[in-house]
């Protein structure tokens, strides 16, 4: 892994590839980051997903969670690429908008994350979760009386 920046345009981080800086400036080259130095949980091969730290997910269409962990990767993230073996997911901050829209946790997503992931899923990772996912559900916009009202529990979210 490449060392991690973090910029945010209004505390929210936009893509990965603002977190991410290639050392040195150097030029990744057209396969992208080289992320073989991620170490592997002791039973990876039980595992079906790699989690990377520019916010790529790989899963293995062969794995017998395969069910489970395309179901959930298709609802916190955005598919890429599907072909026979490998998929290619990206979490993007729309695509985890939409998860906790459906009713998923930020606690939630980065613990199944964890759990099917092969590798410990970076530092990165979990803080643009947690920067996507931290405004949701703070303010609602609610009619009344045929005027338009903005309520929240959060007074700092109304200033």
């Amino acid at each position: 892994r490449k060392g991690a920046k973090e910029e945010s345009k209004g505390g929210v981080v936009s893509d990965f590839t603002s977190l991410l800086e290639v050392e040195g400036g150097e030029d990744p080259g057209p396969l992208g980051l080289d992320f073989e130095d991620l170490p592997m949980k002791p039973d990876h091969t039980v595992r079906p997903i790699w989690v990377c730290p520019d916010g790529k997910i790989y899963l293995e269409a062969a794995s017998p969670l395969y069910a489970q962990a395309y179901d959930f990767l298709v609802a916190i993230s955005e598919p890429q690429s599907r072909p026979d073996f490998i998929h290619e997911y990206k979490l993007t901050p729309y695509s985890l908008f939409a998860a906790v829209s459906i009713g998923l946790e930020t606690h939630d997503i980065i613990s199944v994350l964890e759990r099917l992931s092969k590798v410990y899923v970076p530092e990165t990772v979990k803080e643009f979760i947690r920067q996507c996912t931290a405004t949701h559900g703070k303010v609602k916009l609610v009619l009344k009386g045929g005027k338009y009202f903005v309520e929240s529990e959060y007074d700092d979210v109304l200033r």
